[in-house]
This record gives structure tokens, C-alpha cells and sequence, in this order.
């Protein structure tokens, strides 16, 4: 059964460790939404656990731009450890990751459950005094931990979820921990799996008892465990134990999640044509050969960009533009996210990326395009300053204006990213914005062909600037009246 891929979960839970300093936010929303990533996590998901999806999630919301060494590691697949002992890890409960890496903890129920259980035990003595007395006592003290039992059902419950996740986990690692000593496995992750066991043993002992069944079959059993309550006596251990071992948890959680993430990356790679990036930090330029984009496999077509400082990509509609951008920015992060490339050859540096692909008003909160563009470019002028190198994308700047100043606007605003240190790749259908651009940036161009079946393209990236058009063309083949397409042409010529 495939795992569900539970979006707005992973999004909180990267999130939580965001904010709890366990990883670092690099890709932004706007971003994430330009460049379709949604649908590149659903390409590379075929993790069996929800701990690969969470793995495979931060990996690509936090591409690496320190401590590259340990992010490729992370994705070197373990052989001696198979994703299939993860697979019963199908939700991560929203309580346990505010434990984790949030200000919630699990509920406790402090020394009462103890106390009680001390009592029926001792009332169990009173047989001695007399058979009377003592089947009084014994019965009295289990009424009183029945009604205990039941007025603290609410708290075991809400714990339960984040338990027998747990208990799952801590089962798969001692089956693994089990395999591994087999395999005589020499694997620094792979010891430390086995290391990490030892540390939580005491835990699984405790949480083993609080995810028993409660089973109406097992009378006898349950009798003795709500008698001396040994679920909610667990149930504060457990709260405790998870905090005196958070730390070894949360490692374990994430040396589990990156063999699922780079078993399932693996897979991927070996669907596509990819390289193993060159990550240069005294790169000056990037390279990519024979890029695709990542999503769309061998039916993308391949181009080759050599990216300096900034590049201004003209051409007629549909040929191409967005989507190479894209291609770009995908191939980017997966080279600093995932250890590879969607291409022949990839060689550049450490880089930020940050895209104004997409811009629509918000009718609700009185923006129009134009308004919310501006915001958006100015978040990226901002981020442009910033120490770390940034690749800034942007596709029609300042769609949502008159000609005159979508040129002015467009012209400055991409000039100063540049000079604040970016490298900027921009697509528009302005012509006269890569002319002002130029020299200081390079100019590529897309083409079409008409034929008679209408426009063809072969979306393959060329030097220079774009020299045909094909609005009015468009309007031909989709059948026009030809009054409007004679009219048309006779005002572009004029």
C-alpha cells in the first residue's frame, strides 16, 4: 500500500524544527509554489515511512549551503539496512512533534497512578487479618483505580498515538540493530543505529507496556493492569523517559529518515539521466550541460546555460522561457538538496534561490498584480544583499503594468539585484528590457516555426536576442476572424 503524502503535516513539522533550530528555512513559499515542488517531492517520494517523506521534505525546503560533506552522506544509500523495516512508521502524530521540537510535552500523570497501585497491592496483605477484610479491601481498592483508570483515559489516549509511534520505531530499530550486528557492518550510521538502541531500550520497555491492546478477549490481563494501573504508571515514565532521552530520539528519527529519503532518492536517479554535482564555493559561474527539468524526465528537452552574473531569455509564447527557468532552479536545489543533477554536467557554487515567477492580485486583501509584484521584489532585493550568493529568477517582471514603465521598472530592479551581488536570470517578452540590460547581461532567446498545422517549437535555448513574434500568429491559428488578424499585423507594422 503506498504511503500518503501528508503536505500540510510535513509543513508544520519542518516548521517545529525550524523554529526549534533543528534545521534552517531556506526556500520560501512564494518560491516553493513558483517552482512546482509539490509535484517534484510526489516524483521523488517513494519513501516507506513517513520519517523518508519528513527527510525528503527538509531536505528540499533546506538545500545545503554549509556543511555540504554531511548533506551528501546524509543521501549515500545504506546497504546493509533495508527502508522495509520502517514501513509500519505511516504518521508522524502532530503531539509527538510539538514534544519534540515544540513547547508541548506528554501528558503525565504525576505519582498518583504509583500510590495507587501501592495500595492494592498492600491490600492484598489483609487476607491475613481475615478473608472478610481482605476481599473488602482488594475490592474497594479496585473500584477506586477503576474509576481512576477511567477518569484518566482522556490523557492516555492523546498520548497514545505518539506511543505507539514510539514503540513502532524503536521495534524497526531493533530489528535493524538486530541485522546490522549480522551484517558486520562497518557503517558509522549504521553503529550508530545500534547505539542509539541501546540508549532507548529502557523506553521501549516502558512504552510496550501503555500501547497494550485493550481487548475485551484478554479479561484476566486487563483485570491486572487497571488493578495496579500500569498504563498510566507507564504513561509518566514514558513522558519522562522521552524527555531525558529527546536528544537520542530526534537523531535516531532523522539517521532513520535519511536512509528511507536516500533509498528513495536512489530510485529516483535511477529513473533519470542525472550527474553528480561539482559544488564549487570559488565557482564564478554556474554550469549546467544538457539540462532537464527534473519532473518531466527524458521527454524534457536538454539545454546547456552558462550563467556568469545575469541573463535576460526573450522569446515568443509557449516557447519554452518558464519552463527552463524552472529547470534551472529544480536543478539548483536538487545539486545542494539531494546530491545530484538533472543534467550531463553541473558545476557552480553554494546558492540561495528565490523566484517571482507567479504574480496574481489579491482581491481580498486589496492588492492588485502590479502591488503584489512589487512586494515580491522588493523581498528579493532584500534577500540579494545578503552574505550568502543568490540565484534570482524572475519571469515577466512587472506583468501587471502599462509598457512604458514594466520596462523602466523591470531594467532597474533586475540592475540593482545584480549589483547587489546576484545572478539574476530573468525571461520577458520585452525586447527593449535585454537591450538595456546588455552588455552587462547576457542574452538567449527561444524561437518558433509556423507551419501548416500552426506553431512548432523545439524549445532549444540560442544566443542572442529574439528576433520574430508571435502573438498575432497565435490568434491565426486558433481561428480568428481574419479581419482582426489583418488589422492586427498592419498596427504592429505601422
Amino acid at each position: 500500500m503506498a504511503l500518503n503524502r501528508d503536505l500540510g503535516s510535513l509543513r508544520r513539522i519542518q516548521q517545529q524544527r525550524v523554529q526549534a533550530g533543528a534545521a534552517s528555512e531556506s526556500v520560501d513559499d512564494a518560491t516553493w509554489s513558483d517552482l512546482d515542488l509539490d509535484e517534484l517531492l510526489a516524483d521523488l517520494d517513494g519513501c516507506q515511512s513517513v520519517l523518508g517523506q519528513m527527510s525528503l521534505f527538509g531536505w528540499l525546503r533546506s538545500p545545503a549551503r554549509t556543511k555540504v560533506e554531511a548533506r551528501r552522506r546524509a543521501v549515500e544509500v545504506e546497504p546493509d539496512i533495508s527502508p522495509k523495516w520502517l514501513e509500519r512508521l505511516r504518521r508522524f502524530p502532530p503531539l509527538l512533534a510539538q514534544t519534540l521540537w515544540g513547547a508541548k510535552a506528554l501528558p503525565t500523570l504525576g505519582a498518583t497512578p504509583m500510590v495507587l497501585a501501592i495500595v492494592a497491592l498492600c491490600s492484598h496483605l489483609l487476607f491475613m487479618v481475615s478473608t472478610q477484610v481482605g476481599t473488602f479491601a482488594t475490592v474497594t481498592a479496585f473500584a477506586i483505580n477503576l474509576a481512576y483508570h477511567f477518569w484518566s483515559l482522556p490523557k492516555i489516549d492523546a498520548a497514545i498515538a505518539s506511543l505507539e509511534l514510539v514503540a513502532a520505531l524503536l521495534l524497526a530499530t531493533q530489528q535493524i540493530s538486530v541485522a546490522v550486528t549480522r551484517a558486520k557492518s562497518k557503517s558509522t550510521r549504521a553503529q550508530r543505529v545500534v547505539e542509539l538502541m541501546r540508549q532507548l531500550r529502557p523506553l521501549q520497555r516502558a512504552v510496550t507496556t501503555v500501547t497494550v491492546p485493550r481487548v475485551f478477549d484478554d479479561v484476566p490481563a486487563e483485570h491486572l493492569r487497571v488493578m495496579y494501573l500500569s498504563r498510566e504508571r507507564r504513561l509518566s515514565s514514558c513522558a519522562k523517559l522521552i524527555e531525558q532521552h529527546r536528544t537520542s530520539l530526534i537523531e535516531l528519527i532523522d539517521v532513520l529518515g535519511e536512509i528511507d529519503a536516500a533509498s528513495s532518492v536512489a530510485a529516483f536517479r535511477a529513473r533519470r539521466s542525472t550527474c553528480t554535482p561539482e559544488l564549487d564555493a570559488e565557482a564564478h559561474a554556474l554550469e549546467l550541460g544538457e539540462a532537464r527539468h527534473p519532473a518531466l524526465g527524458q521527454m524534457a528537452v536538454a539545454n546547456s546555460v552558462t550563467l556568469r552574473a545575469g541573463l535576460v531569455i526573450t522569446g515568443s509564447n509557449m516557447s519554452g522561457k518558464s519552463t527552463f527557468l524552472r529547470t534551472v532552479a529544480l536543478n539548483v536545489l536538487c545539486a545542494q538538496a539531494l546530491g545530484f543533477a538533472c543534467a550531463a554536467r553541473y558545476r557552480g557554487p553554494l546558492m540561495r534561490v528565490a523566484t517571482s515567477l507567479r504574480s496574481s492580485d489579491r482581491l481580498s486583501a486589496g492588492e492588485s498584480t502590479y502591488f503584489a509584484e512589487a512586494k515580491r521584489m522588493l523581498e528579493l532585493l532584500e534577500l540579494a544583499a545578503h552574505p550568502t550568493r543568490l540565484l534570482l529568477l524572475v519571469d515577466e517582471p512587472f506583468r501587471g503594468t502599462n509598457s512604458a514603465e514594466r520596462i523602466a521598472a523591470a531594467t532597474a530592479v533586475l540592475r540593482h539585484a545584480s549589483s547587489r551581488g546576484a545572478w539574476v536570470l530573468a525571461a520577458t517578452h520585452d525586447l527593449e528590457v535585454s537591450r538595456l540590460l546588455a552588455p552587462a547581461f547576457d542574452q538567449a532567446h527561444f524561437v518558433d516555426a509556423v507551419t501548416a498545422e500552426g506553431l512548432s517549437f523545439d524549445y532549444r535555448l540560442r544566443g542572442g536576442l529574439a528576433g520574430a513574434r508571435n502573438a498575432v500568429m497565435l490568434l491565426a491559428c486558433l481561428g480568428y476572424p481574419q479581419a482582426v488578424i489583418d488589422e492586427a499585423k498592419s498596427l504592429l507594422s505601422s
